[in-house]
């Protein structure tokens, strides 16, 4: 006992190292027994994959394209329910949606929503007391046309200036003319199409420099002297021509002075080879404007903005009132082709009337008086569409481009 009294220090000391070392031990032993577990897993694993092992079928209810196909989650109505609302809308026809009744409620509701979901206001049953000439949206067309199109809004004023149908003419301009909007096959007179751009007179392409008498009183043996454009050097020129002769497309019948002496004014009187009875006066150093009216059209081919520039390019018409003119679309098999008259203009209000004809030189059938061109009015905001949807068929005049029925949104040929 007096050994134990004497080192009992040392005694517990060799205990703690024993604890230690049996503490490392197995420490030591759970690391290597755990590695051997992984390998061992490893192994099975890279048997698995190597040797083919057969892996537990599952059933076909667990994992199947039934399941899939059936999942309500996964549903997607592509045709709608037989044209009845649904929650979600299609593909086809997507939801339309609606402001809320109340306006304190900024919410997007179903348009066939009965109340609120977010503020719980009943909302007004569609087509509910409304009189043949309501129109709520303020869009110009009624609200029972709207409501029984199914393809409108009565509530909404921005849908009657969009093209459902892609053919080319607005859902108020196939309104106002009494054609489906639905339809790409159905719509009005291309006329509906022109736009007044400008009235204007043209000057007579030729000027009077001078007259020589040539010490003659014979008026047929004076040198007449003008400007007139020569189509070989495709410029204009300085020519002579006496009394008689022709001279840009014009044939001259007289020439004479107005006053006498020094402040005598050369002048000729000319006229058109195509119009022989329509005369002109032209004198020295003055401008002379054709009597007849030309008015300038524009013919539109699209209605998206973003084109507005290459449309000024292609698509307008430039006639003198009593010419015609065709204009043309396609239809998906077949094309449409009609012929035009202009048939008045008038310069002080830059107006301009057309007449739709039975055929080429015919009879006038219908009259239009056409619209002046509105950059805003007469475009919708741009839609997808490449520069092709504005080509102009080979062989086609500016004006005989014409609007077809769109791709996606836009317009295009067929």
């Amino acid at each position: 006992m007096e050994f134990l009294v004497k080192h009992y220090e040392k005694l517990i000391l060799a205990f703690c190292l024993v604890c230690l070392l049996v503490g490392i031990i197995m420490v030591m032993n759970s690391s290597n027994n755990t590695k051997k577990t992984i390998d061992e897993e490893i192994r099975k694993a890279n048997n698995d994959v190597t040797v083919g092992r057969i892996i537990e079928k599952k059933g076909a209810g667990e994992y199947g394209i039934g399941r899939f196909l059936n999942d309500p989650r996964k549903i997607l109505n592509i045709l709608g329910d037989d044209g009845a609302p649904t929650p979600k809308g299609s593909m086809i026809e997507p939801n339309k949606l609606i402001l809320c009744a109340n306006e304190n409620c900024h919410y997007l509701i179903s348009l066939f929503s009965d109340k609120c979901p977010f503020c719980g206001t009943e909302q007004p049953e569609m087509g509910k007391e409304t009189a043949a000439g309501d129109d709520t949206d303020g869009d110009g067309i009624p609200d029972k046309v709207e409501i029984a199109s199914k393809i409108l809004n009565y509530r909404d004023p921005s849908d009657a200036r969009l093209d459902y149908d892609n053919d080319g003419f607005l859902n108020i301009e196939e309104y106002e003319q009494g054609t489906k909007m639905d339809d790409a096959e159905d719509f009005p007179n291309l006329a509906n199409l022109l736009r007044t751009h400008k009235v204007f007179r043209t000057e007579v392409p030729l000027g009077l420099v001078d007259i020589d008498r040539n010490n003659s009183d014979d008026v047929k043996k004076w040198d007449v002297i003008v400007m007139a454009f020569d189509p070989k050097q495709r410029k204009m020129r300085r020519m002579t021509r006496q009394v008689g002769d022709e001279v840009a497309g014009f044939t001259i019948h007289q020439a004479g002075f107005d006053g006498e002496g020094s402040m005598a004014v050369p002048y000729v009187v000319v006229s058109e080879k195509n119009a022989p009875t329509e005369t002109y006066n032209i004198k020295k150093g003055r401008k002379t404007f054709h009597r007849n009216l030309m008015v300038r059209m524009l013919y539109l081919t699209t209605r998206d903005r973003n084109y507005a520039q290459m449309l000024f390019r292609r698509s307008v018409i430039t006639r003198r009132v009593g010419d015609e003119f065709p204009l043309v679309k396609n239809k998906t098999n077949s094309r449409v082709v009609e012929y035009y008259r202009v048939l008045e203009a008038n310069e002080a209000e830059n107006t301009v009337k057309v007449g739709l004809l039975k055929e080429a030189k015919g009879k006038v059938e219908k009259e239009f008086s056409l619209r002046l061109f509105n950059m805003e009015n007469d475009f919708i905001e741009s839609r997808r569409g490449g520069m092709d949807d504005m080509m102009m068929e080979p062989g086609m005049e500016p004006g005989m481009a014409e609007p077809g029925p769109g791709r996606g949104r836009n317009f295009r040929r067929q």
